[in-house]
């Protein structure tokens, strides 16, 4: 558990409601199995988004799980996140709370554990961005009027450059999160370095593209160190590479965004954080020696070009 503000304690695992389950492609019946699975599992963490379109779904399988457990919402960490309705854009809600109190009925809970900006610009495409019609100084002010109303714990950002952070960190609640993509091929130091200097948590996503990206398999990285590793700690390639996020800057800090449809794999996730094993330095530093022959952005790619 990492604290995010006083009181408010995030789980280092979490379970993203995102891309596999994105616009609910993967049909109500599975989203909403998959998502129980997580919680039954012991990932007591939930990363949803507007943008994923899919929390009224996210929803049902709360309050199913609920009514069969008896847990209470205490007992539950849910990440939000917003970006359409920041501008009002068409489509999406007109104001950032409005937004955030449409998710809320949507998936039955009455507060955001955590709720984030998912990008400093609206993304109008896979390779075009557009700043936001106000300065992220007056965005930020709507979402530190959420923690005044209750309904959100604490509040961050997502996909934030340096530059972004440094244009908010001087307002009242600073940002206690930046969620943004990182694996060893996009290890983005300068952010971690920042993020850890300043105390903001980092969430990792999309941590496993090495493994699941068909180019990445064929970089040294896995084919022969990830591997190598694995095979000494008696561990799985993904557990590796879950390892070397969580132990990475800022260490102590990080938290790890993981999505399956398979129990099993949700089984060694677990593992990961169970604190019975990790990587040495060395481990860590040939890691970083092999993802760094290569960079890979899978998502947001405005952000290289910036």
């Amino acid at each position: 558990m990492i604290e995010l503000a006083p009181g408010v304690m995030i789980p280092a695992l979490g379970y993203g409601i995102g891309t596999a389950f994105f616009a609910g492609k993967r049909g109500e019946e599975k989203t909403i199995t998959s998502v129980k699975m997580a919680l039954r599992t012991g990932i007591l963490h939930i990363d949803e988004a507007e943008m994923y379109k899919n929390d009224a779904v996210t929803g049902k399988a709360l309050r199913e799980w609920f009514e069969e457990t008896g847990n209470r919402r205490c007992e539950l960490f849910v990440t939000g996140k917003v970006l359409g309705s920041v501008d009002g854009l068409e489509g999406w809600a007109e104001s950032i709370e409005a937004s955030c109190r449409g998710s809320l009925e949507r998936l039955g809970i009455d507060y955001f554990d955590l709720y984030l900006i998912h990008a400093p610009f609206q993304r109008l495409s896979a390779t075009e961005c557009c700043p936001f019609k106000r300065s992220l100084p007056d965005v930020w002010a709507e979402m530190e009027a959420l923690v005044g109303l209750g309904l959100a714990r604490a509040i961050g950002v997502s996909n934030w450059r340096v530059s972004d952070l440094e244009c908010v960190y001087d307002a009242t609640i600073k940002p206690c999160m930046n969620q943004v993509e990182h694996h060893p091929h996009l290890q983005q130091k300068h952010l971690m370095d920042y993020c850890e200097a300043r105390g903001i948590a980092v969430a990792s996503y999309s941590g496993l593209k090495p493994l699941t990206d068909k180019e990445l398999g064929t970089k040294r990285l896995m084919t022969e160190v990830v591997p190598r590793i694995a095979a000494t700690h008696g561990k799985s390639v993904m557990q590796i590479l879950q390892r070397w996020n969580l132990q990475s800057p800022p260490r102590g800090r990080k938290v790890v965004i993981t999505t399956t449809e398979q129990s099993a794999r949700l089984q060694e996730s677990v593992a990961v954080f169970d604190g019975s094993w990790e990587l040495s330095v060395e481990e860590m530093a040939e890691i970083d020696a092999a993802g760094n022959e290569h960079h890979f952005r899978a998502y947001w790619s405005t952000l290289d070009e910036k």
